[in-house]
């Protein structure tokens, strides 16, 4: 009997470290091996934000932001806007076989803006500097630059295609998932100039059907009188960083059902020790 609860408990364990099945059905969650498998697309007029390091589209720690290490491998992939009013985005196209399929991994977002006034005076008023930053699950295959130029409603619109919001991160504003009729599962307002830390994100249970994974990056709305170069060029580009979940909780949940497993183990045998004398 003792053995039975013994191997239970070992096979709970192992289930509970064992990663969610639907990361099989994504490519490169964790971007070690570059960006293969991600489709990146930059509204026209601005520069690309997540080619660092020739262009792979993953950032490596220590060259601009150091507090944020990878919690998974070496690399994480690092999106940044152009400026004012500029968006990035990421996308994956896969799909789930099975219904109840979850996707899960972590996100975090360095805000280097602030809420100000139209004459760059900070204001809590104010309705210019709200950078924001979004996971998202879109329903069918598209690429980046279709997510980026999806209107809001009608026809294949963020209304009818957009199934959850996992995370999302803004410097001061409202979340944009009611718009849409949506529930947006991790949302926080982090303030002017906050860091934000990694953050693990769970998807809501998905149906079986094609889906897209979607990472992206928004400036907020500069004013457009009396702009200041300076402050523009300097502040006005925060961070969005993607990564796989930490494999630390897997090694770490499996070695206590070792551990538990071990110590069972020596019981059973003082046990037996005890009824031969």
């Amino acid at each position: 009997m003792k053995a039975r609860c013994l191997f239970l408990f070992v096979a709970l364990a192992l289930i509970v470290a064992a990663p969610i099945t639907a990361h099989a059905s994504f490519l490169n969650l964790n971007f070690e091996g570059g960006s293969g498998g991600w489709d990146f697309y930059n509204p026209p007029g601005g520069t690309s934000g997540n080619s660092i390091l020739g262009n792979s589209g993953v950032y490596h720690p220590g060259i601009t932001i150091d507090p944020y290490l990878p919690p998974e491998g070496i690399a994480y992939l690092h999106l940044q806007p152009d400026g004012p009013g500029k968006s990035e985005v990421a996308a994956q196209s896969a799909f789930f076989s099975t219904s109840g399929a979850l996707v899960q991994a972590v996100a975090a977002f360095d805000g280097v803006d602030y809420q100000r006034l139209a004459d760059y005076t900070p204001d809590s008023t104010g309705t210019f500097g709200d950078d924001a930053a979004y996971v998202e699950i879109y329903t069918g295959q598209w690429t980046a630059k279709q997510i980026s130029e999806m209107p809001l409603t009608g026809v294949n619109s963020r209304t009818t295609t957009l199934y959850d919001v996992p995370w999302e991160r803004r410097v001061w504003g409202s979340s944009y998932g009611p718009s849409v009729s949506q529930v947006v599962t991790d949302y926080a307002a982090v303030g002017d100039f906050t860091s934000d830390p990694w953050t693990i994100w769970n998807s809501k249970p998905l149906d079986t059907g094609w889906y897209t994974l979607v990472y992206r990056i928004e400036s907020g709305d500069e004013p457009t009188v009396g702009r200041d170069p300076f402050l523009e060029s300097t502040i006005l580009k925060s961070h969005a960083l993607f990564d796989a979940v930490p494999e630390a909780r897997t090694c770490f949940l499996f070695g206590l059902g070792l551990l538990f497993a071990v110590g069972a183990r020596r019981r059973s045998l003082k046990g037996v020790n005890a009824s031969l004398r």
